[in-house]
């Protein structure tokens, strides 16, 4: 008995672990095995990220559905039950379909190993195979977004009930867990991953995609079975009550008023602008620079370990610092970082895998910086009983707007054919002044995104003197017009993403092809 009041209201550091093992899954399973196993087109793969991206934008309704609909009286523990019955469901099926041969021929030389020959084509259909997977992939993210919304509404709750001066601490800390979980994933990521058809060294040591899948669904009903026993969401709530007509009445409010507007318009626009990503670099990582799935997760682990002691570093030092310019100079440096290690690359200064992700080690923890400064600064804007909606609606802008800006970029980007296999065999001058055409592009759009800084406030004081000011002052027309960008840049990203998953429609333009009459 004491030992259950002891782990009353751990889960969400349980459930913290197990999203780092499912996130590592992922996005490893898009590098390793949609990437180098199945052979996808680089604007394949980079609406894949797309998809992937695009399903947080769902958290919006997940979120004001937990808010404003309790079952049982509880607004978040019955959501991540089912959220993390389909995970399980969708993870399972995957371990289950049956897996295609590898697009490329595997050579095995029997007393020295085996190698992948990239000239030589075994399944030409391989490519085609990513549409099942990819659905369930992204049936997978969405179930885990919707217990991720519940999981982000419980701890805003309890971050509110925090003294000013700690407020975010616990946050904090769940990101230190996580990375520090993440850790241990990548180290089996990496050694299980690392196959040969798989783009790594082994012959026949390692783990298939489908395993990899049934240890993740194994791992999702643990998660579940202890969410259940240790969560104390009945602490917290302290009697309160939802009513959904309400909720839409506060939530439109919400988003009519001056400062939260302008915190989302800053996160459409930064995200819009990052979005735009070049298709090249799958391209470039895998043909040119030769990154294996090993050294892509070993890197992995050193850049958590560091991200998790970056975040003890700003839980414990930088709290209190200027938010705007802690975006301004780590943005910076991170573009500064990525033009360095990026050009060298392209034009064949130094092709190393190690020096490929230089640059992600110091930008892991920048990264992460940034996203935790936003999520500060949603706790002091965020009303009750909209704990959850609130952080979500922030988030929802984000990937929508990422979303439109990554097929965008690719429409931009297909007059230079960088997801052509061609240009990395030949490797050439104007070859790779194509790539690095398109990289500039992406450099560019990111470092103008510096230049909507001002719409974010400095520090808590100033967060809860636009709080005060938004109560007085709402933005109707304003609030209107961006909701009607911002639904187009929904549907229009999701539309063109799906287009180059059909191999009918993936040669389009519009899609990041370079036409379908080449």
């Amino acid at each position: 008995m004491t030992c259950f009041k002891f782990l009353r209201g751990s889960s969400p550091f349980v459930f913290a672990v197990f999203q780092g093992l499912l996130y590592k899954f992922i996005f490893s399973s898009t590098f390793a095995f949609f990437g180098q196993y199945l052979n996808v087109d680089g604007h394949q793969f980079a609406s894949m990220i797309v998809l992937l991206r695009n399903t947080a934008s769902l958290k919006i309704f997940f979120s004001f559905l937990s808010d404003s609909v309790p079952i049982f009286g509880l607004r978040r523990l019955p959501y991540m039950i089912c959220a993390l019955l389909i995970t399980a469901a969708s993870t399972f099926t995957m371990f289950i379909l049956p897996m295609p041969e590898p697009y490329f021929e595997i050579e095995d030389h029997k007393n020295t190993g085996c190698s992948r020959n990239i000239s030589s084509i075994t399944n030409m259909e391989a490519p085609n195979k990513a549409l099942s997977y990819a659905i369930l992939f992204v049936l997978t993210n969405i179930s885990m977004q919707w217990a991720d919304c519940c999981v982000d509404a419980l701890l805003t709750q309890k971050s509110m009930l925090e003294d000013e001066k700690n407020r975010g601490k616990l946050i904090a800390t769940i990101k230190i867990v996580q990375k520090l979980g993440g850790v241990v994933f990548a180290l089996f990521f990496a050694f299980a991953f690392n196959k040969v058809a798989y783009g790594g060294r082994f012959c026949s040591f390692g783990l298939e995609f489908n395993h990899m899948a049934l240890v993740v669904a194994v791992g999702c009903l643990f998660t579940l079975v202890y969410v259940i026993l240790f969560t104390n969401e009945r602490d917290i709530e302290m009697g309160s009550k939802s009513n959904m007509k309400e909720n839409i009445v506060n939530l439109w409010r919400l988003v009519q008023k001056s400062h939260f507007l302008k915190l989302l318009v800053y996160r459409f626009a930064v995200s819009f602008l990052f979005g735009i990503n070049t298709p090249a670099r799958s391209k470039v990582e895998i043909r040119w620079v030769g990154v294996e799935p090993m050294v892509k997760q070993v890197m992995g682990v050193i850049i958590n370990l560091l991200s998790a002691g970056a975040m003890y570093f700003y839980r414990q030092k930088l709290m209190h610092a200027n938010w705007r310019n802690l975006v301004l100079i780590l943005t910076s440096l991170e573009i500064t970082l990525r033009m360095l290690t990026e050009v060298v690359a392209i034009f064949g200064i130094v092709r190393n895998q190690f020096a490929w992700y230089a640059d992600d080690l110091v930008n892991g923890f920048m990264h992460m910086w940034v996203h935790f400064t936003m999520a500060l600064i949603v706790i002091e804007y965020a009303p009750k009983q909209l704990e959850g909606t609130s952080f979500a609606f922030l988030f929802c802008v984000s990937s929508s707007s990422g979303s439109l800006g990554t097929a965008f970029g690719n429409i931009i980007m297909s007059q230079f054919d960088v997801t052509n296999d061609d240009r990395y065999r030949n490797d050439t001058l104007s070859d790779q002044l194509a790539v690095f055409t398109t990289y500039l592009i992406d450099w560019g759009c990111a470092l103008s995104s510096l230049f909507f800084v001002f719409l974010i406030p400095t520090q808590k004081s100033m967060a809860k003197k636009w709080r005060s000011e938004g109560e007085e002052r709402l933005w109707t027309k304003r609030a209107v017009g961006f909701l009607l960008v911002v639904v187009f840049g929904f549907c229009s990203s999701l539309v063109l993403s799906t287009l180059t998953m059909f191999e009918e429609t993936r040669c389009l333009p519009i899609a990041g092809g370079s036409g379908c009459n080449k």
